[in-house]
């Protein structure tokens, strides 16, 4: 498995109509030879004043700007199949030197740099959710007491080694999503040391799988708006590439013939389904790798959703879906057989990586033991009978956490690998 980290960037933001060369050509090349590269937002830049391109103050006018054209992600950020990075602010705190009094940072600890540019991605649904991907640590700005804009704080910046040969100074402080990316590089990294058979989508599934939002990102109510600025949260290796007696997560690395559904079981022990009052977390991440054209109004060549059910049988389950019109995003089962997995499926009809989670707090006992994960193919006109594109391959992470379980312990309930998955084509 081989990781890039590209911390290169456009000034401005990407055309919403079309993506440029550089941007397809690094997805085509991942999709080729099977990488997976990491790439910043880009930065938006802040004037003396502390303002904006979109005219904006980077304190008084939060969250706002975030969502201003102005900030938009550059270019190849948009890349489909790229991890698209934006920045946290790993300190809030300006630097304590003599004579400073009223100093302020822009962003608190852990909340959205206000240099970070902002998705959505390329798409049509204006509720989508595909880029950045996560986040993480990448500086913080500051405004003096007179207004103005201090980039390279002692305090609130980050320290990396330094360019400036000169005077033998060997580090500098920095800001940039440019630093937030290498950063998730080595997170995905770690997952391909810890499984050297993974591939590219199944690093990515198992970065989403161990990405969380951090406490800032609660004050974005609207969850759109939430992913716009924050995508799936902060990856944190542990949670990426290990299990426990109360969290642990299963995974399928494979493909699926195009315009099929393809159904895995999931185990889900009744020490699990037992028991009220607590909070258990059904979490399912999706990475795939379709082919694109730019020139298309419709980037992907494919798209991929996914939903649970419960308490039907995998037979029932395949002639109901036999059944349902891929192009009606209205689904033939709509009661509590399927699970209310959050986001809502269409968020990422327009994103290679998906993350959805559903929680529940009282007792399902009755349930059977065995979920199904339902995986849905759907290929563009553009390219449907087209033979080089017959099968999409794909990986799947699905995690149960329940960190109040008492006694019983999950990962050695759940040791058994899962076996390949029926399949149920939709189409001739």
């Amino acid at each position: 498995m081989r990781i890039f980290n590209l911390s290169i960037g456009y000034a401005e933001p990407f055309n919403d109509l079309h993506l440029g060369p550089l941007t397809e050509t690094i997805d085509d090349l991942v999709r080729e030879l099977g990488l997976v590269v990491v790439l910043p937002t880009g930065n938006a830049p802040a004037d003396l004043s502390a303002r904006t391109p979109s005219g904006h103050h980077i304190i008084a006018d939060k969250p706002d700007f975030f969502f201003a054209h102005e900030h938009r992600l550059s270019e190849p950020g948009p890349a489909a199949l790229a991890v698209t990075v934006g920045a946290l602010a790993l300190s809030g705190a300006p630097a304590e030197l003599p004579g400073r009094v009223g100093w302020q940072a822009a962003a608190d600890a852990d909340e959205a740099a206000p240099f970070s540019r902002t998705g959505p991605g390329l798409g049509t649904n204006s509720r989508r959710a595909n880029k950045p991907d996560v986040t993480h640590y990448g500086g913080n700005l500051v405004v003096s007491d007179t207004g103005n804009v201090v980039h390279n704080d002692l305090g609130a910046s980050l320290i990396s080694t330094s360019t400036r040969g000169s005077g033998g100074q060997i580090f500098a402080t920095v800001n940039g999503t440019s630093y937030a990316a290498p950063a998730v590089a080595r997170v995905a990294a770690d997952i391909a040391y810890a499984y050297p058979d993974a591939s590219g989508n199944l690093v990515r599934a198992l970065l989403a799988a161990g990405s969380a939002p951090t406490p800032p990102a609660a004050a974005l109510a609207e969850l759109h708006r939430r992913n716009r600025v924050y995508g799936l949260g902060l990856p944190d290796v542990d949670r990426a590439t290990t299990s426990d007696a109360r969290r642990v997560t299963m995974t399928y690395d494979g493909e699926m013939p195009v315009d099929t559904v393809q159904i895995h079981p999931l185990p889900i022990p009744e020490a699990f389904r037992q028991g009220s009052r607590r909070d258990r977390v059904v979490s399912i991440a999706l990475a795939f790798d379709p082919p694109v054209r730019r020139q298309r109004r419709e980037y992907l060549a494919g798209t991929m959703k996914f939903n649970v059910y419960r308490d039907i049988d995998p037979d029932e389950l395949a002639e109901i879906l036999k059944r349902q019109d891929p192009d009606d995003p209205a689904d033939l089962i709509n009661d509590r057989r399927k699970l209310k997995l959050q986001p809502g499926v269409n968020t990422y009809t327009h994103s290679t990586l998906q993350l959805r989670s559903w929680v529940g707090r009282d007792s399902f006992v009755n349930d059977d033991e065995t979920f199904l994960i339902a995986v849905t193919h759907k290929a563009q006109t553009w390219a449907r009978n087209d033979p080089t594109y017959e099968h999409q391959g794909y990986a799947l992470a699905a995690t149960l956490e329940d960190r109040e379980l008492a006694t019983a312990d999950l990962h050695q309930t759940l040791r058994q690998q899962l076996r390949l998955p029926s399949r149920v084509r939709l189409r001739a």
